[in-house]
């Protein structure tokens, strides 16, 4: 390029000079002025993605501007992508190309799109096998052995010899035969006949064949199979032992049906027969229950009865050859009534027959012949009542089949208790055996070794002779009469000196009166001008009628009962008696003291004699003596 004319410029106009700028060289500012490309004067750089640069169109016609990325585009053909200025080789459309270590390369392997490489050695006329990835020949002797094979095959029948046709006359659908040399073929009727075998004849649909006399096949019409169910139209005999997998065997409805076993010779007892329901298998587990053995009768419909359960034995006859009759032994009804046709032994010593849904029980019998229950022990448990209803009135209880016990109830209600034995008496004990009473024979009395809890004590003609109160306390209705050299005991075989149980308290002859008013337990008391009893007192002054004993309870006012002790023994612990000596009326209200009063005007009056320091035997001296 010579120059640059500017256009739109001519020679003539107001341009003083030109000057080169970057990339340019050349200009002036006087006569014609030349301006060059200069490239030099550019910078030298790396184009990078959106850089620009001028072109100029195939014509030649037009300048133009474009970038690196456009170009980089342009170049992009079949096989390349370009993206931000930079070209990248598709290798999804360009198979059997890879990049390894920045690298094209054309991709060498066994794989899809590969290209083989093959190992040194291979020849014409050689097979190929892969080794790992590439390619080797192999002659045709190496084959051979690399695939077990033969050079030539040989025919025969032999072990290891190729099987050849061996006849001319091969037909579709025949049977192959061997020859001596390879196979020939055979029809239907030809290989019946090679077998020794005949055509099966009276088949229908699911028959089971069977072998006929002249070894021919036949169907039978009576025993067919559909692949499920075996039918059969006649007896079935088992040689062995019969499993039935399935839960059921089910005899049909046009007969009655019986399961037995067969009748052994005349001279052979007969086998038994056991029905059994499932038991469970030994093992490491614990508590599983066996099966249930459900006999079941025929069900009715509506009034209809339901089917008995019948159980029939042959009890043993007179000596002979003639079968034993069979006869009924139990028959389960549809009521659930049970018959018996004898006895019912329960065969173990704690067999026990429990009777109705709440174990009611009810034994009749027939009103001729009774009803006779025995055993050793005979034990009759109910956990409601027992009654025993004899319609004569009388209850009879033996010994050995001998009466000894006899329970009577006559007209009138009275029950009479009888012991039937003479010279016996009838006695009553504990469960260790020991007597608690003993009614003794011939009218000779009661006998009663321990304690008797009662209320009355009466005489034959129903007079009250004693009455016993609660609490111990006993009233007599009459007189108390000992016989010559018997005593009455006050405190049994206590001794005086043994203090009684509690303070305030003792035992003797005592006597209700009623209170005047306030008493306290173990006051002296005496009987005041009313006839009651009041707190005695010995002080000048404050004189009362003399003691006549010692209250033994508290009398709260005016009327009250009040019990004196007169004569006995009495325990006072807070007096400090001495042992032997007196003890005197006091001389402050229903006081008792150790030292008799000594002031003028004080009497004198001996209630009883101390037996220990808190114990007094009470015996009040009704002589008294003033002192002056």
């Amino acid at each position: 390029m010579a120059g640059v004319f500017l256009p739109g410029s001519s020679k003539g106009g107001d341009i003083t000079g030109v000057t080169a700028g970057v990339g340019l060289s050349g200009g002036g500012d006087s006569s014609g002025v030349t301006l060059t490309l200069d490239l030099s004067e550019l910078s030298a750089v790396v184009p990078t993605s959106g850089d620009w640069f001028a072109t100029l169109d195939s014509d030649e016609a037009n300048e133009q501007l474009t970038t690196t990325d456009a170009l980089a585009t342009l170049f992009a053909g079949d096989g390349l992508t370009a993206t931000d200025a930079v070209m990248t080789v598709d290798l999804g459309t360009n198979p059997g190309l890879e990049i390894s270590s920045n690298k094209l390369q054309i991709a060498k392997g066994i794989s899809q799109h590969d290209v083989a490489q093959f190992t040194s050695g291979v020849a014409d006329d050689d097979f190929l096998r892969i080794d790992g990835t590439v390619v080797e020949g192999r002659s045709a002797s190496e084959v051979l052995s690399d695939i077990g094979g033969q050079a030539s095959l040989t025919f025969g029948i032999s072990n290891t010899n190729a099987v050849k046709i061996d006849s001319a006359s091969v037909a579709d659908d025949e049977y192959a035969r061997f020859t001596a040399n390879g196979l020939e073929s055979r029809s239907t009727s030809e290989v019946l006949s090679d077998i020794g075998g005949a055509a099966l004849t009276g088949s229908t649909d699911n028959t089971v064949a069977t072998v006929t006399g002249a070894n021919a096949l036949a169907g039978e019409a009576n025993l067919t199979f559909d692949g499920s169910t075996l039918a059969v139209t006649g007896a079935v005999t088992v040689s062995t032992d019969l499993t039935v997998s399935g839960g059921d065997i089910v005899y049909g409805n046009g007969q009655n049906a019986t399961a037995s076993v067969t009748a052994t010779a005349h001279d052979a007892a007969g086998r038994n027969l056991t029905i059994s329901a499932g038991s469970t298998t030994a093992g490491t587990t614990n508590n599983i229950a066996g099966g249930a053995l459900t006999f079941q009768g025929g069900q009715g419909k509506g009034s209809g009865a339901g089917g008995s359960i019948i159980f029939q034995t042959a009890n043993a006859d007179v000596s002979g050859s003639g079968l034993n009759s069979l006869a009924t032994a139990l028959t389960i009804e549809d009521d659930l009534n049970a018959t018996f046709g004898n006895d019912v032994l329960l065969n173990t010593d704690s067999a026990v027959i429990k009777m109705g849904a709440d174990d009611d029980v009810t034994l009749t019998h027939d009103g001729t012949t009774g009803l006779t229950v025995a055993a050793n022990p005979f034990e009759v448990d109910s956990g409601g009542n027992i009654t025993l209803d004899a319609h004569t009135g009388i209850f009879i209880f033996q010994d050995a089949n001998t009466e000894v016990l006899r329970i009577t109830e006559g007209n009138s209600g009275d029950v009479t208790i009888k012991l039937v034995t003479n010279a016996k008496d009838l006695i009553f004990t504990d469960n260790g055996d020991a007597t608690g009473l003993t009614i003794k024979d011939a009218a000779a009395g009661i006998v009663v070794p321990g304690e008797v809890m009662t209320t009355k004590v009466s005489y034959t003609d129903g007079d009250d002779a004693m009455t016993v109160a609660d609490g111990g306390g006993v009233t007599f209705a009459q007189d108390i009469s000992t016989t010559d050299g018997k005593w009455i005991k006050l405190g049994g075989s206590t001794m005086a000196t043994a203090e009684p149980g509690s303070n305030t308290s003792g035992y003797g002859i005592v006597i209700g009166i009623d209170s005047a008013g306030s008493i306290a337990a173990g006051d002296a008391v005496c009987i005041n001008s009313s006839g009651k009893a009041a707190q005695a007192n010995a002080a000048a002054g404050s004189i009362t009628e003399p003691c006549i004993g010692i209250a033994t309870n508290a009398a709260g006012s005016d009327g009250d009962d009040c019990y004196v002790l007169t004569h006995g023994i009495w325990r006072m612990d807070a007096e400090a008696f001495d042992a032997g000596d007196p003890v005197y009326l006091g001389e402050s209200a229903g006081a008792l003291t150790k030292t008799a009063p000594s002031d003028d005007g004080d009497y004198v009056q001996r209630v009883g004699v101390a037996v220990t320091d808190d114990v007094l035997l009470v015996m009040p001296d009704l002589a008294i003596v003033e002192i002056a």
